[in-house]
C-alpha cells in the first residue's frame, strides 16, 4: 500500500524507507520483484527499531510503526506500535511537513 501512496510523498519532498527485520538480500530482491520506488533497509538486530521504540523486547520482534524524520535528523512525529491506514498516515505527513513550526 505504500507504493500507492509514494508519488504523492516525493512531492512532498518526503522519502520513504521500510524498515524490516529482514536479510538485505531477502529486502532486495522483494523490492526488485515487486518494483518498489523505495528504499527497505534490513534491521537483522533490531537495533534501529529499538532506537525509536518499535522493538518489542519480550517477543523479540519489530512492531509496526510510523517515524518521520526532518533533513536535520530531527523527530518530527512517531506513531509507535501501530499500523496506519496510508490515507490516514499521508495526512499526517502533509500536514507535518506544510505546518510552519
Amino acid at each position: 500500500p505504500l507504493q500507492d501512496v509514494e508519488p504523492r510523498l516525493r512531492r512532498l519532498g518526503v522519502k520513504p524507507f521500510g524498515i524490516c527485520g529482514d536479510k538485505a538480500h531477502t529486502l532486495a530482491s522483494f523490492a526488485r520483484q515487486r518494483q518498489l520506488p523505495f528504499v527497505l533497509l534490513a534491521d537483522v538486530t533490531g537495533e534501529i527499531s529499538q532506537l525509536y521504540g518499535l522493538r518489542d523486547t519480550r517477543a523479540g520482534q519489530i512492531r509496526p510503526g510510523f517515524v518521520l524524520i526532518n533533513r536535520q535528523g530531527i523527530v518530527r512525529m512517531a506513531l509507535l506500535g501501530q499500523a496506519l491506514p496510508y490515507d490516514d498516515m499521508l495526512g499526517l505527513v502533509e500536514s507535518a511537513v506544510t505546518s510552519p513550526h
